[in-house]
């Protein structure tokens, strides 16, 4: 079956057996440059901004981010040239109290919010308008967080925007999430007050929550802010950005540019502290053996990097990064239950009892795609009281990039051992996994579905599709002791339309298989599972995830373009933006001006054989429309990136995933012996009275007819531990034989065991 083009940055990953040809990275430094980078699928399916917006989970993603990817950042600015308040803390909080920036002592808070009183009754009602439909009313006060207690005292408040919904369960077993959003906040003497209008239906199903304890219904109050924090250390980088990506705003839904940073490679001088010369012959398991100073990452990814260098003691200048975040505040009471009974007022005005009906659903199923003998059964659950309202699930969920490049996966791995022993050290794997949506099946799926609007009763006649949020879990593939086990995943906070963070802890040689089972082509279970949703109307609907490097869910190429005031032509550089190599069997193109668009072709470079672009590689064409487009506006090229596929390279990823904490190297305990026999005659002016060993990466040790054994710690590779490279730990040493004549043999190069014990072969 032909595949229809998709233009948007999404992967479609299908074998290539051509002969790739290879373009290798440029050495010199991009220029500036505006770039356009296509929305994500799930954009693409017009899932809604706020649907998007999940202050816990993007708490949660912060901390899966080595600290020396925040060099991204740029240097920030120095405390004088700030204009937001600055927080004391990395990621805010509304427990804490933020200074000014001129003056410190000037103290500030984050309110929280909670239902007014007034005469004895809270600040809710219903009332029905002229215009037709029901008025909701609530009326907040602010107050700072208990936990700030007298300190708070004299502070003013932090300014913030505030987003207040209700939230409850719907459906059969109220796992089905709803929400009311406030269209109007205005502010009063009292605090804010904030209102929305209803219809029928979405008023009694929110009266029929807020008497339901098990509807859990909550009143959210959702505060922007922006603050400046002191950046760490390693992030106040001197690379200024290089690249400002700019997205479709008709596919984000988001009406201005989204500025991105891009840094420059450089080197780093490092100072690495060398090991001592001699060890006591004392025998203990191996070590993990932590560097002087944390290596940067490019020191990891080349060890030739590193060079011995005097420490410097500087005192850094403070810097502050401004960022902004959405913090969720429950509003009191919790849960928001009014029984009719205690606040008759609230029902009384909107004329409905206890008899208001919870939402009910119809569950629709439609295959993908049409007709086709692999086509896969996607359900679409109809809002009855809303019939042209239709929920719908992702296709499957993957592992998340970086939305600045480099795109790198969103992954940390961490590596401790509580006793110092090697042996029993665990690894942790730290991951964000996002949705993927294919825009195709669910346009596909507006004409199936708007038949199934009833035309007599609907309001609107053209069906609304909304991502569905509503009660799931989580099963994975992981190594177990008498192999791959299907495992529930406790405690995972599962968002459909936005994603989850989730975390593994694993012996090493779980680790490693894991890993092994993200970066393979061939198939296997490891590391893949299932999304399992709660609806209450039939079985879970299952939702597919895999973790594979080679099918990711983000951004991959990079792409410049400069538009042609003369020909109508676009100069397009292209650049892969992420950590491994990419193959093009393919870039399908359009062209697009004002509202209007074009089939565009390629010129300057060949996809036949494929193209094979190195990490940071570059090439540069020109895309001309087939027709003309006349009218006003910039030309911008759309480009469909579902032909390029991603060949993980492991042994690069795992460097650049690793967490800056984690240990460089260990150390494995080696025995070093010699015999007797072979020092020679102690009289004999040839016979030998000192070896010495040196170990490569540091270290040696001495042997003589007096002490002709000894235990040395030598230093090998992490990453090869990790990545299963060698587990029985390749070491290179070298000898230097000292005659009593005062003559000296000495290795010309390295020589390689793997022995616990190492004789010296002397010879």
């Amino acid at each position: 079956m032909a595949r229809a083009p998709i233009f948007m940055r999404v992967g479609d990953l299908s074998a290539v057996r051509l002969q790739p040809q290879t373009i290798q990275p440029k050495i010199e430094e991009a220029p500036a440059r505006v770039t356009t980078v296509g929305a994500q699928a799930r954009a693409a399916a017009m899932v809604q901004p706020m649907a998007r917006a999940n202050p816990r989970l993007a708490a949660e993603m912060i901390r899966v981010r080595p600290h020396i990817l925040d060099k991204l950042r740029g240097r920030g600015s120095a405390r004088d040239q700030l204009t937001v308040p600055v927080s004391p803390v990395a990621e805010p909080t509304d427990a804490v109290l933020f200074e000014a920036p001129a003056d410190p002592a000037q103290k500030s808070y984050l309110p929280r919010y909670r239902l007014r009183e007034h005469g004895g009754r809270y600040e809710i009602g219903v009332t029905a308008v002229p215009q037709g439909g029901w008025r909701l009313s609530v009326g907040l006060e602010r107050f700072p967080a208990p936990e700030l207690g007298a300190s708070a005292q004299g502070a003013a408040e932090l300014p913030h925007e505030v987003a207040v919904f209700f939230r409850y369960g719907a459906g059969p077993s109220n796992a089905i999430e709803k929400r009311v959003d406030f269209t109007e906040v205005a502010n009063d003497p009292k605090g804010i007050t904030v209102s929305v209008t209803l219809d029928l239906a979405a008023r009694d199903n929110l009266m029929f929550a807020l008497q339901t304890p098990a509807a859990r219904p909550a009143l959210l109050v959702r505060r922007a802010i922006s603050v400046a924090v002191n950046l760490p250390e390693d992030a106040k980088s001197d690379q200024p950005p290089v690249l400002i990506h700019k997205i479709r705003p008709e596919l984000l839904m988001v009406n201005e540019p989204v500025t991105m940073r891009v840094a420059r490679p450089r080197i780093d001088t490092l100072a690495v502290t060398p090991p001592p010369i001699d060890r006591p012959p004392v025998a203990k398991p191996q070590m993990m053996h932590m560097m002087a100073r944390p290596l940067a990452m490019e020191a990891m990814i080349n060890p030739g990097f590193i060079q011995t260098v005097e420490p410097v003691q500087t005192q850094p200048e403070a810097r502050y990064q401004t960022i902004q975040r959405a913090l969720d505040d429950v509003a009191d009471p919790e849960p928001f239950v009014l029984d009719p009974r205690l606040h008759p007022y609230l029902y009384d005005g909107a004329a409905v009892g206890g008899g208001a009906r919870v939402a009910e659903f119809r569950r629709i199923v439609l295959p993908h795609p049409q007709g086709a003998p692999d086509a896969r059964f996607h359900a679409y659950l109809q809002d009855k009281s809303e019939p042209w309202v239709f929920y719908y699930l992702p296709d499957r969920f993957k592992l998340s990039r970086r939305d600045v490049a480099p795109f790198l996966p969103q992954m940390v791995v961490r590596i401790a051992a509580p006793d110092g022993a090697i042996d029993n050290a665990a690894v942790t794997i730290d991951y964000v996994v996002e949705p993927w949506i294919d825009a195709a099946r669910l346009n596909a799926a507006r004409a199936a579905l708007k038949r199934e609007i009833p035309a007599a009763t609907s309001a609107q006649p053209e069906p609304e599709l909304r991502p569905l949020q509503a009660k799931a879990s989580l099963k994975l593939w992981v190594p177990g002791v008498a192999g791959a086990a299907l495992s529930d995943q406790k405690d995972v906070a599962i968002d459909l339309a936005n994603g989850f963070v989730h975390s593994l802890t694993l012996p090493l040689e779980g680790f490693r298989q894991l890993y092994a089972a993200a970066y393979s082509q061939d198939a296997t279970s490891l590391f893949s599972g299932q999304v399992l949703v709660e609806t209450g109307l039939a079985t879970p609907e299952p939702i597919p995830v895999e973790i594979r490097f080679a099918d990711t869910q983000g951004e991959i190429l990079a792409f410049g373009e400069q538009p042609s005031d003369t020909d109508g032509t676009i100069a397009v550089s292209m650049r892969n933006g992420i950590e491994s190599p990419v193959r093009l069997t393919g870039l399908p193109v359009r062209v697009r001006k004002g509202d209007r668009e074009v089939d565009a072709e390629i010129e300057g470079v060949a996809f036949e054989p494929p193209l094979e672009l190195a990490p940071g590689a570059e090439v540069t064409f020109t895309v001309r429309p087939k027709a003309a487009l006349p009218g006003d506006g910039v030309l911008d090229a759309l480009f469909d990136t579902s032909w390029v596929k991603i060949l993980p390279d492991p042994e690069k990823i795992l460097p650049l995933i690793s967490d800056m904490s984690v240990p460089a190297q260990y150390e494995r305990q080696i025995e070093v012996m010699t015999m007797p026999e072979l020092l020679g005659d102690a009289a004999d002016p040839g016979s030998i009275i000192l070896i010495n060993v040196e170990f490569k990466g540091g270290g040696n040790l001495k042997l003589s007819r007096e002490q002709p054994s000894g235990v040395a710690q030598v230093q090998l590779p992490l990453m090869d531990l990790l990545l299963g490279r060698d587990t029985q730990g390749k070491y290179g040493f070298r000898q230097q034989i000292i005659r009593r004549n005062g003559s000296q043999v000495i290795d010309p190069s390295w020589r390689e065991a793997d022995f616990s014990l190492l004789v010296l072969p002397i010879v």
